[in-house]
């Protein structure tokens, strides 16, 4: 099997036949999941919020058989059961501020060579970031135009712009920045794919984050900018701040994975202050992966001087209750 995207230039009445290539998508679109709950849900645990973010989390992985999750301000995973078998994690903190990355050990694993990760803090002693690349461990991509043998995966929490509906400086990037250059050079892989809780507002396009890591932007694949931050201001216009972005693939899915009204165990309100808290919504990115299958042999004429091949990327959201 051939496959070419590049433009080909085809003589004029030319009667030709040959080999039409189809693409499809693949059954094996990469799940990803990003959730910040927020750390009042296990500090003010009021109507039991730890123990349902626990069960809702067991549900997600499971029911969406995820590829990559990224947890911010969740409870400390070396003590948590709510995490099924087939996933692993990996886990930082600056500060009190937490990052944890899973990842579906069935499909991924950590990828051998040195330099392949690095964990840092955006700024001192907080918001902290994983950067980590992992190699396939199954041939589910295999023949595809996006196979995948591995991928860089950053799970993160980025600090807040210094004014509202600014994007963050660059002194705020260059840690991670710099370690996703690292890690790219050391795993020698170009995929990447960010989750993260990204504080910046819905002005703030997905392209522009991933040029400001020095990603190519003219390739990015997002979820749709939904309005997941936050329980304590209502869930603004404006708070599109979790988000999956990815270099590759040929589109994007967008599910938001819990509803307005939240549960009531996800409404933590401070009994002496009455302050909310900053409760996220999880959202899920469903990455989509095209295979090239070879069709049948096809007879054509054409008076046509070129022909290109261009790929559109579609975003869907759809909206799914978790109680």
């Amino acid at each position: 099997t051939t496959m070419s995207t590049s433009s080909r230039m085809i003589k004029s009445r030319l009667v030709f036949s040959c080999m039409q290539l189809l693409l499809t998508e693949l059954s094996a679109d990469l799940q990803f999941l990003q959730w910040n709950p927020h750390w009042q849900c296990f500090v003010w645990n009021q109507t039991d919020c730890r123990g349902h973010a626990q069960s809702a989390l067991r549900a997600m992985l499971e029911d969406s058989d995820i590829d990559f999750a990224n947890l911010i301000e969740f409870d400390d995973f070396s003590n948590l059961t709510a995490i099924p078998d087939a996933w692993a994690t990996l886990q930082t903190t600056c500060g009190r501020d937490r990052v944890a990355l899973l990842y579906n050990a069935s499909r991924w694993r950590i990828a051998s060579l040195g330099g392949a990760g690095q964990v840092g803090c955006m700024i001192s002693e907080d918001r902290p970031f994983i950067v980590q690349a992992f190699e396939r461990i199954d041939n589910a991509t295999e023949g595809s135009s996006d196979a995948l043998d591995g991928v860089v995966v950053i799970g993160a929490h980025f600090p807040h712009p210094s004014r509202f509906n600014e994007s963050l400086s660059d002194d705020l990037v260059l840690p991670l920045r710099l370690s996703l250059q690292s890690v790219i050079e050391a795993s020698a892989t170009s995929k990447v794919v960010l989750i993260a809780d990204t504080s910046e507002f819905t002005s703030t396009s997905s392209d522009m984050i991933m040029s400001y890591l020095e990603l190519a932007c003219n390739t990015t694949k997002s979820t749709s900018l939904e309005q997941t931050c936050c329980f304590d201001n209502g869930f603004p216009t404006w708070g599109a701040y979790d988000r999956i972005i990815a270099n590759f693939g040929s589109g994007m899915e967008t599910v938001v994975l819990m509803d307005s009204p939240l549960p009531l165990w996800a409404q933590q309100v401070n009994p002496v202050t009455q302050k909310k808290g900053a409760f996220h919504k999880p959202i899920k990115g469903i990455l989509k992966i095209a295979e090239v299958h070879t069709g049948p042999a096809i007879t054509a004429s054409s008076t046509s001087t070129t022909s290109t091949t261009t790929t559109t990327t579609t975003t869907s959201t759809t909206t799914t209750t978790i109680s």
